[in-house]
């Protein structure tokens, strides 16, 4: 999907799936993304391609995933990630990454949700990544 076509699936599905949260999407030469947030709950996802001359996008960047102390343990931040896999799912979108410090909880709780170790970034940093099914996998174009 094009950047636009990925834009208008997010307000159509966010406005039927997510009333509760706020969100807002920017599309810049530099940066796409989506800022997703309710009261406690915060994420920020990025659009990109390794591919310039591609229009398409095939990857998601989840970045600043994060619930405010007291309200953690509720299956908020799990909620969300699942949303977003979701709507990666719909969008096409084959693989999903992030980056965590190696060494703490959270990198454990993201294996437990599927994402894998995919390389060595910084000296206590690792990008995790989670390939998806797609509805089109397997399926040439």
């Amino acid at each position: 999907m094009t950047k636009e076509q990925i834009k208008k699936y997010f307000t159509k599905d966010l406005k039927n799936i997510w009333g509760r949260f706020n969100y807002h999407i920017f599309f810049t030469d530099e940066e796409n993304y989506l800022n997703i947030m309710d009261y406690h709950t915060f994420v920020r996802v990025y659009f990109y391609d390794d591919n310039i001359e591609d229009k398409n996008i095939h990857h998601f960047y989840i970045s600043d995933l994060s619930v405010e102390e007291g309200f953690r343990r509720e299956g908020r931040a799990t909620n969300m990630l699942n949303h977003i896999e979701a709507i990666a799912k719909q969008c096409k979108i084959s693989e999903l990454y992030l980056k965590v410090n190696k060494d703490s909880w959270m990198h454990e709780w993201y294996l437990r949700r599927g994402f894998r170790d995919y390389t060595l970034d910084e000296e206590n940093y690792i990008w995790l990544q989670k390939l998806l099914e797609t509805k089109d996998s397997g399926k040439e174009d």
